[in-house]
């Protein structure tokens, strides 16, 4: 079926294409992308800010509101099942309605229930203004992927996604950081007031600076796309999330992104375990080693956003893959030959580097099985990392806190499960990538 649809450029141009599935697409002028992406960037951040930046405060507000730590704990929950469930809605919705207004809706709800936050008398009203800022900062996460799909191809749109985790990996940096500095002097509703202003700058650039991408559905027939004696083509019909997840290309390539991203929850949620219980070092090593892992995969990022364009996302992603395994089969080799305990040390910052070449290929190459649905595609894969973490988290500490047996298991189990998903993906998606 032929069907026509306008691509919106951010600033101004506009092209028709033969359908979603055009690699014909309007430039986007230097300056212009230097703006979109720090703008997407911000969008992306708010998870990271939201959910790091009043860890400090943790006590302080189980205190004043009279609750129990998991009670406070909860709070954080709450917010992830926000985002995770915003996704799938906005995500959908910004396929039928356009990118702008889920967008700029989802955003002044997070801003409403920031502000609601930071004055919640009770930890019940907390948590659900903590749900509410999830399910609105999702649209953020969530649209900001759809929108480079929506301008960007095959591993120009690996490289921008690339970029864009450079830029939001500050995020989880700097949010513990600030959040902790903050916190003594001006309390837990001062770090929750900073939240709420950051959220009103994320909504003033879904409202001033973000451009409507999605292709324009004409509403009736696609008249241009007719020659004579041909019979003109119906509109497209909006592309579901199930109709996505039926398309195996998508669905592999998703799956990668998923267990991936499941073995680096099960770094993180024993990392502070194995640093400091497993291999003796203190409370601002075990930090400052995290974060040197973090800046690992920013590096990883930054090399994939270059090389990505020369090589192509499926050597790139094929590339991250061996480093991983190549990292998971050294750790079990030292776990379970007791070899010396801190070589876990590098094996752990290769482990993490290696997600910079695969999260933004994998994200890529699936989203470009998803090209007429890009926000229900974004959605599935943010929803798939949020039940990878949810999953991964309580395992890893099943051995106990000094034990790494349970980490290095899940790990080579999901390294293998993302093996088998990349091998379909490949077959799926053919020879054109």
């Amino acid at each position: 079926m032929n069907v026509a649809s306008e691509t919106r450029a951010p600033y101004g141009a506009t092209t028709t294409s033969r359908g979603p599935d055009s690699a014909t697409l309007p430039p986007v002028p230097g300056g212009a992308r230097a703006v979109l992406l720090a703008s997407l960037a911000l969008l992306s951040m708010i998870s990271p800010f939201a959910t790091d930046m009043y860890l400090p405060s943790f006590p302080r507000i189980a205190h004043d509101l009279s609750t129990s730590p998991s009670g406070v704990q909860l709070t954080l929950t709450t917010f992830l099942v926000g985002v995770a469930f915003g996704q799938l809605f906005f995500g959908p919705l910004s396929d039928r309605r356009g990118r702008k207004r889920p967008l700029v809706a989802g955003s002044l709800v997070c801003v409403g229930a920031s502000l609601i936050a930071v004055y919640a008398p009770t930890i019940e009203v907390l948590l659900g203004a903590r749900f509410f800022q999830g399910l609105g900062g999702a649209a953020g996460i969530v649209i900001a992927r759809a929108i480079v799909a929506d301008l960007f191809r095959g591993a120009e749109a690996a490289s921008i996604f690339s970029v864009l985790a450079v830029l939001g990996g500050l995020g989880p940096i700097v949010a513990p950081v600030a959040g902790g500095l903050l916190a003594g002097p001006i309390g837990w509703r001062g770090v929750l007031g900073v939240l709420a202003v950051l959220t009103v700058v994320m909504s003033l650039v879904a409202v001033f600076i973000i451009r409507e991408t999605a292709p324009i559905r004409r509403p009736g027939p696609d008249l241009l796309a007719a020659s004579p004696g041909e019979q003109p083509a119906p509109t497209a019909r909006p592309t579901h999330l199930w109709t996505v997840l039926r398309r195996p290309g998508f669905t592999a390539y998703a799956l990668v992104k998923t267990f991936s991203f499941a073995a680096l929850m099960g770094y993180i949620s024993a990392s502070s375990f194995i640093y400091q219980d497993y291999l003796g070092f203190g409370a601002l090593t075990g930090s400052a080693l995290f974060a040197l892992n973090s800046l690992a995969m920013i590096g990883a990022n930054a090399v994939n956003a270059r090389l990505v364009r020369s090589r192509g996302p499926v050597k790139m992603l094929h590339a991250g893959l061996v480093l991983l395994t190549s990292a998971v089969v050294t750790l079990s080799l030292v776990v379970g030959l007791a070899g010396p305990p801190r070589a876990l040390v590098p094996v752990l910052t290769l482990l993490v580097g290696s997600m910079g070449l695969i999260f933004g290929n994998s994200i890529g190459l699936a989203i470009s099985n998803a090209r007429d649905a890009a926000g229900s595609g974004s959605a599935i894969i943010g929803f798939g990392q949020f039940v990878a973490g949810a999953t991964v988290a309580p395992l890893v500490g099943l051995g106990g806190r000094a034990n790494p047996i349970p980490m290095t298991v899940l790990l080579a189990a999901a390294t293998g499960a993302t093996w088998v998903c990349a091998a379909v993906a490949k077959r799926a998606s053919g020879p054109h990538e």
